[in-house]
């Protein structure tokens, strides 16, 4: 609808980026050399899409998300996330976008937790453990578990799961492959839980 394209503040397109009609692009949003967004896409604040990214048509782009280099996003990227290859799946949270946000540790430890129990990642002694919530078998009923208004990063990526906020289109989506490998605590450099 109506062609009209909307580019926020503060933000960087590197050379030779195409932004499809109907696109609403954030404010402090970086899309780097030769990315693409398609017609219809949403782009929240702070996001970074990497080059040669490609974005489909009616994506939304979570804010603070990051799509890595030369990654084909089909489908919604949760905030805060951070998604990676052709037909890219999500691999954990965006914790340098984070901690540019100044987000204080036990929110970040918040984010990293509710993300591992949100697409019921297995436990393990390595990495922070998922919250002590009912185990569902639905990603939005568990989704709606998860009550942390003192911590508004995670509010804000559970209404964008749950669709009522940030979030226009309702395609699927884009979650981590099964079995893979998460980011480490130990790496993140925060203390244990």
């Amino acid at each position: 609808g109506g062609g009209a394209t909307q580019i926020g503040d503060d933000c960087l397109l590197m050379s030779h980026v195409h932004v499809g009609h109907d696109c609403n692009v954030g404010n402090r949003v970086v899309v780097a050399s030769n990315a693409a967004l398609a017609g219809h896409v949403q782009v929240g604040d702070g996001a970074q899409i990497s080059g040669y990214a490609c974005v489909h048509q009616r994506v939304c782009v979570g804010s603070g998300a990051f799509l890595a280099a030369a990654s084909v996003l089909v489908a919604d990227l949760i905030p805060f996330g951070l998604a990676v290859g052709n037909r890219a799946t999500l691999e954990t949270i965006n914790m340098r976008g984070v901690r540019r946000q100044r987000a204080p540790q036990a929110e970040q430890r918040a984010m990293l937790r509710a993300f591992r129990y949100i697409f019921d990642l297995p436990r393990s002694d390595r990495y922070y453990a998922p919250l002590d919530l009912p185990r569902l078998r639905c990603l939005e009923e568990r989704a709606m578990q998860v009550q942390m208004p003192q911590h508004p990063r995670v509010t804000e990526l559970v209404n964008f799961i749950l669709a009522t906020s940030g979030r226009s289109s309702r395609r699927p989506l884009c979650k981590p492959r099964a079995g893979e490998r998460y980011v480490l605590a130990d790496s993140l450099g925060l203390p244990g839980t």
